[in-house]
């Protein structure tokens, strides 16, 4: 069997607390079609065994393979990684996902050509192991056919950038604290004039939250993000509004019992037309309820977390320069 091709390309990653999926993580990464010439790890703060199974297990036997331990968010890690990167072509990838055999291949391949591009990006892929899964994924990713249209839909978790693109953008915004630098990263890349290509081909696969409770702090950290980022406002204000209605017909109904009744029935009706919309996009009709259910979940998260977002704003509104 011939060797793998290996490509200049610097691939990264950050990572914190994933001692139960950073080996598949990096079986994943290590085994691909075409390899890249430097894997960067940068390890936000891990308390468990996440980097000594890295040191133990991968580090001797992968000599492309660079761990670096810094206290710091994941913008912080990601710009760190690409100072410290030796090739001006930059992969991107998160702990806690498995990317695709082929995906480096093919997200690298049109910039490795010398197509007037800056930026690539590939398509994510929920995986998941249960029906309330299953529906977080769906709300939590972006279908991949609209996924094409836009690079501010596309995730940091599947990107390739030149790195003049990324000096001109001015890096992953550092001031955001734990969620919403790669929305706003995207968009400075827009600003800075980035010619990009979304590539279908590219997949990574990513596992959804599973429980309720993470569901919900999913929600709430996104949110967050993207009140301090500034994305957003419109679809929140809609969700509010519907919200405050709610809340006002049921303030009435301590008067008027039919009248809260109906405003639960209506509620409800909402909520099962959204699992019934989740599960025709899906073709999987056993989502309805729990479509439903994640639906509300994953709302009263989004509203608490940019509320939080909006009373807690980041400040330094120009992330640190590369």
């Amino acid at each position: 069997m011939p060797r793998p091709r290996i490509i200049p390309v610097s691939v990264i990653a950050t990572l914190k607390n994933e001692e139960s999926s950073v080996r598949s993580f990096l079986d994943a990464l290590l085994a691909q079609t075409c390899h890249p010439q430097e894997i960067i790890l940068v390890d936000g703060g891990s308390s468990d065994d996440t980097c000594r199974i890295i040191r133990n297990e991968y580090l001797s036997r992968n000599p492309n393979l660079i761990l670096i331990e810094e206290l710091g968010n994941i913008a912080m890690g990601r710009n760190r990684a690409i100072r410290e990167a030796h090739h001006d072509l930059i992969a991107v990838t998160d702990a806690g996902c498995r990317v695709s055999s082929n995906w480096l291949e093919k997200l690298a391949e049109p910039l490795l050509r010398g197509e007037p591009l800056d930026v690539c990006g590939g398509i994510t892929l929920p995986v998941s192991q249960n029906l309330i899964q299953k529906a977080a994924g769906g709300y939590f990713t972006v279908p991949a056919e609209k996924e094409k249209t836009s690079l501010l839909l596309v995730s940091s978790r599947n990107i390739a950038f030149t790195r003049i693109i990324w000096e001109r953008a001015g890096g992953y915004p550092e001031y955001l604290l734990l969620t919403g630098e790669d929305t706003l990263f995207n968009q400075k890349l827009l600003d800075a004039g980035a010619r990009f290509l979304i590539i279908p081909e590219a997949v990574v696969n990513w596992p959804p939250p599973g429980t309720v409770e993470k569901i919900f702090l999913k929600a709430f950290h996104y949110s967050k993000g993207n009140a301090q980022g500034g994305f957003y406002q419109k679809t929140i204000l809609k969700t509010a509004s519907a919200y405050l209605i709610l809340l006002g017909f049921l303030a009435a109904g301590f008067w008027n019992s039919l009248l809260a009744a109906a405003s639960l029935l209506g509620y409800g009706v909402l909520l099962f037309y959204s699992g019934l919309k989740l599960a025709a996009n899906q073709n999987d009709w056993s989502l309805v309820f729990p479509g439903a259910l994640v639906k509300a979940i994953i709302d009263l998260g989004n509203l608490a977390g940019y509320l939080t977002g909006l009373l807690k704003p980041q400040t330094g509104k120009q992330a640190l320069k590369p």
